[in-house]
C-alpha cells in the first residue's frame, strides 16, 4: 500500500464469507482447490512520528502483532512492532547503526528479526538482528569471513533465524541461527557460491530459500539437518526460488 508519495502499513481482518477459487503455480505443485475464506476490511497502522509512510512484512500467528518498517521525523527507516493497544513502536538499530527494518516475527509476537543498516557515504554494512521485549535489539554475529548479513525469518517457536550471510570473499550464503549454535552455513548448490533463506517452518527444522547452482541459475531449495540443501525441480528449464514455508514443514510456496 505504498505509493510515490506516502503509504501506510496495513492489517487486514475477515468478515464474511465468500467462496474463492485460488489456483497458482508454486515451484512444481498446483494449489486449485476451492477454499472458504473471507471478505476483507483494511486497519491503517499508522506512521512513526514525524513519518509519512510504513510498510509491514509479518504478523504473529493470532494476528495481534505486525512488525515492518516505517521512517522516523528524519526520514531514517525503523523496524517497528505494532499492537492493538500499544500501537506502532520504534524497536530502535543495532549500536552506532543508522537505519533497521523487520521482516518476521515469532508466532507468539515476542521476537522479532530483521536488518539494521550502517550507512556511509560510499558504502555501509547490514547486520542481522533479534529483538525481545525483555533484551531490546542484538546482533546475531556473523559468519567466518565478513560482518554482513540479514534475517529473513524466525521460526514460530522462535527458537531459529534464517536469512543470509556474506562468508569469505564472494560467497553469500543461506544461514540458520539458533541460541546454542549461532550462525551456520547452510551452505551453496555444488559449484556454486550464493544461497539466501526465505522461510522457515515452525519448530525450525525445514528451512527453504534459492541459491545459485552451478550454470549460475536461480533455483529453489528445502533444506533439513538431514538432508542438506535439496533443489526443487523449477516448472521449466530455468529457475526458481522459494519465499515460505507452511508451519508443519510439508508446503513450500515460491516463484518458477
Amino acid at each position: 500500500m505504498q505509493s510515490k508519495h506516502c503509504g501506510w502499513a496495513f492489517r487486514a481482518r475477515k468478515m464474511g464469507r465468500v467462496h474463492l477459487l485460488v489456483m497458482g503455480l508454486a515451484l512444481g505443485w498446483t494449489l486449485g482447490t476451492p477454499n472458504l475464506v473471507q471478505a476483507q476490511s483494511l486497519r491503517w497502522l499508522g506512521v512513526l512520528p514525524g513519518g509519512h509512510r510504513s510498510e509491514a512484512f509479518g504478523v504473529s500467528n493470532d494476528g495481534g502483532v505486525v512488525v515492518g518498517r516505517a521512517p522516523n521525523s528524519q526520514n531514517d527507516n525503523r523496524a517497528f512492532r505494532w499492537t492493538a493497544s500499544g500501537g506502532m513502536q520504534n524497536l530502535g538499530t543495532l549500536p552506532q547503526f543508522t537505519t533497521s527494518e523487520a521482516y518476521d516475527v515469532s508466532g507468539d509476537g515476542n521476537k522479532v528479526v530483521g536488518v539494521s543498516v550502517y550507512v556511509v557515504p560510499y558504502g555501509g554494512t547490514r547486520r542481522a538482528f533479534l529483538w525481545e521485549a525483555s533484551a531490546g535489539m542484538r546482533d546475531l554475529g556473523n559468519l567466518p569471513g565478513s560482518p554482513v548479513n540479514a534475517a529473513s525469518a524466525i521460526s514460530s517457536n522462535g527458537a531459529v533465524v534464517v536469512g543470509w550471510a556474506h562468508n569469505y570473499g564472494p560467497e553469500i550464503l543461506a544461514f540458520r541461527w539458533t541460541q546454542a549454535s549461532g550462525m551456520q552455513s547452510l551452505g551453496p548448490f555444488p559449484g556454486s557460491n550464493r544461497s539466501e533463506a526465505r522461510g522457515v517452518s515452525g519448530n525450525g527444522s525445514v528451512i527453504a530459500g534459492w541459491g545459485f547452482n552451478h550454470l549460475g541459475e536461480r533455483w529453489a531449495f528445502w533444506w533439513t539437518i538431514a538432508s542438506g540443501m535439496q533443489g526443487l525441480l523449477p516448472l521449466a528449464a530455468c529457475c526458481g526460488e522459494a519465499n515460505g514455508v507452511s508451519d508443519n514443514g510439508n508446503i513450500i510456496v515460491g516463484r518458477s
